[in-house]
């Protein structure tokens, strides 16, 4: 009886293992199956998936040159419409230039149009009421009478002829006559044959400041001569610019210096002729004093010509 429990267990045994490998192979069996169902699945849905991401990719492609088209015409646009405002802007900015320097130009001659009617107007008055300036014919005469008298005086004071002393006999020798002359700054002598009446000789020196009235004299002739020069500059000036004070400061200028220079004229030719009687005066110092004197008369002519209605020199 053991015996054959142990061969229905074997028995049994081996059914149960041909059982298991049957159930093992079917389920190995099955497990591949399904195996291969789901990869062909996941094939075709990795195919479908790939299919539509193309699609979508075509679709965005085909989206994005459509607007990037778009942004480049409208980019077109803009550019054309903003070159066509550009265009529209300088020509108006051309424009209101141009009329700006219409108006100016014509404001400009509408200026200058009134200035030159202000003077002609300012110069019509002149006329017909006098004044300090050029259009004053007793300024005219007192310039006129300036400048003479001041080139009367520069020939004096630049000349030698002031005191002379004509055929005087040489004690030297014989037969010969001394000609001597002398003026502020020098004096000459010239020597002459009696019988042929021709220079032999004769040299130039300085005057000396042995003498204080040479020396008074000389300084008052040179002050006068500045004091002239700049009160005929003065002058000048004054007229051309219609200035009645400066006119006024020109005027007592010329007579001062003139005034200045006739007084040391007079003294040195005054002097002169007291201490020797042989001399005599030459055209030299008659021209200093005439001079003097001209400057005198054209200095009072220059205050006279400041009228009415202009600055007085109060």
């Amino acid at each position: 009886m053991l015996q054959q429990f142990r061969d229905n267990v074997t028995a049994v045994q081996r059914q149960c293992y041909s059982s298991s490998e049957t159930m093992l192979q079917q389920f190995r069996d099955n497990a591949t199956a399904v195996q291969r169902q789901c990869y062909s699945s996941s094939e075709t849905m990795l195919q479908q998936l790939r299919g539509k991401v193309t699609a979508v990719q075509r679709q965005c492609y085909s989206s994005s040159e459509t607007m990037l088209q778009q942004f480049r015409d409208n980019v077109t646009a803009a550019q054309r419409q903003c070159y066509s405002s550009s265009e529209t802007m300088l020509q108006q900015f051309r424009d209101n230039v141009t009329v700006v320097k219409r108006q100016c130009y014509r404001s400009s001659e509408a200026r200058l149009q009134q200035f030159r009617d202000n003077v002609t107007a300012v110069q019509r008055h002149l006329r017909k009421e006098g004044g300090c300036g050029a259009t004053n014919w007793l300024w005219r005469l007192g310039m006129f009478l300036c400048v003479s008298a001041f080139a009367v005086y520069c020939v004096g004071f630049s000349t030698d002829y002031w005191l002379q002393l004509d055929d005087e006999p040489a004690s030297i020798v014989e037969d010969v006559q001394l000609n001597k002359h002398s003026g502020l700054w020098r004096r000459c002598f010239s020597f002459y044959d009696n019988s042929t009446k021709e220079e032999i000789s004769g040299f130039c020196e300085d005057v000396g400041n042995s003498h204080g009235y040479r020396v008074v004299s000389k300084i008052m002739c040179t002050i006068g001569l500045m004091v002239s020069i700049l009160g005929l500059v003065a002058s000048a000036v004054s007229g051309f610019f219609n200035s009645a004070k400066l006119l006024g400061v020109a005027g007592f200028l010329v007579v001062f210096g003139g005034l200045i220079a006739g007084v040391g004229s007079s003294v040195l030719l005054g002097k002169s002729l007291d201490d020797d009687s042989d001399v005599d005066a030459g055209y030299s110092a008659f021209m200093a004093i005439f001079g003097s004197i001209g400057l005198l008369i054209a200095g009072t002519t220059l205050l006279c010509s400041i009228r009415t209605g202009y600055n007085s020199i109060a």
